[in-house]
């Protein structure tokens, strides 16, 4: 007994560290990113698109993102160390509400995220405590919305405060062409803002990795995706006053116009606790 209850904590630090990252994070130095990118010299430097290549690459880009209104994606994190992974549900309204669900077996949920226009509400549930905060925490760090965020988990492009990129968009974006990709930076990004951005685009619009750091506690992360069949792979990693943090999970392919899950309503039961005090409990 005391192993699993060892374990299934060494788990929720794990999960509540990335939940509780997503409050700091949803926002490189492009030019340092793209030269660690880069293979050896033999391989050519990306180009700057202009004009009408520019337009078309956009185009290209933003074609396979079909508009949609409710999505459910289920998964499991796959980089802890244990036989039985814990598994992930996840249920978004465009524009309106994000909910994660996080569960280990035998235990059931553990965790929970949910953010709306509002606010976002963190819930560890094995130490029975809970973070709410409003949404205008992430618009102090960086110009996010709500969808900015939902297309992180969908690999899509977006422009910070405007959205899912479209072709109308290009004149907001600097799109570079490498071989087999496209580097894609919004414009707008002052060198003293706070958060940084940018991604590697697959010939399919999809996102390989997006890129982020933060100068505001000089920061920086990533996020790679992989794509195989109806599934795909998220490698998540943070660095921060030379510690680094990593965590890997699995999605499955979109699930459009679902239903959801039911909302949680933190009771008597759960205790509220201060940003700082939840992410000391994570050990970050």
């Amino acid at each position: 007994m005391i192993r699993t209850e060892h374990r299934d904590h060494t788990i929720m630090k794990r999960i509540l560290s990335l939940l509780a990252l997503i409050l700091l994070i949803c926002s490189p130095d492009m030019e340092a990113k793209a030269d660690r990118q880069q293979e050896p010299d033999s391989v050519a430097a990306p180009v700057l698109l202009e004009g009408k290549k520019k337009t078309e690459a956009a185009n290209r880009i933003s074609s396979g993102y079909s508009d949609w209104k409710s999505v459910d994606m289920s998964g499991k994190i796959t980089s802890l160390n244990f036989f039985i992974k814990p598994s992930l549900k996840l249920y978004m309204k465009r524009g309106e509400l994000i909910m994660l669900s996080v569960r280990v077996p035998l235990k059931g949920e553990v965790a929970r995220l949910e953010a709306d226009k509002d606010s976002i509400l963190i819930v560890n549930k094995l130490n029975r405590t809970y973070i709410r905060e409003s949404i205008g925490q992430l618009t102090k760090i960086a110009d996010v919305t709500l969808s900015d965020i939902q297309d992180i988990f969908l690999g899509r492009v977006f422009i910070a405060g405007r959205g899912t990129l479209t072709k109308k968009d290009a004149r907001r974006i600097d799109i570079y062409e490498e071989p087999g990709a496209w580097l894609a930076v919004p414009k707008d990004q002052p060198d003293d803002s706070l958060v940084h951005y940018g991604f590697r685009v697959l010939p399919d619009g999809k996102v390989s990795l997006l890129m982020l750091s933060s100068l505001f506690d000089e920061a920086t992360a990533q996020l790679e995706y992989s794509y195989s069949g109806k599934s795909s792979e998220l490698e998540f990693t943070f660095d921060r006053k030379s510690k680094t943090f990593g965590l890997t999970f699995e999605l499955s392919s979109p699930k459009w116009n679902a239903k959801g899950f039911e909302r949680l309503i933190p009771g008597s039961d759960l205790r509220q606790v201060s940003p700082k005090e939840f992410i000391k409990m994570c050990r970050l």
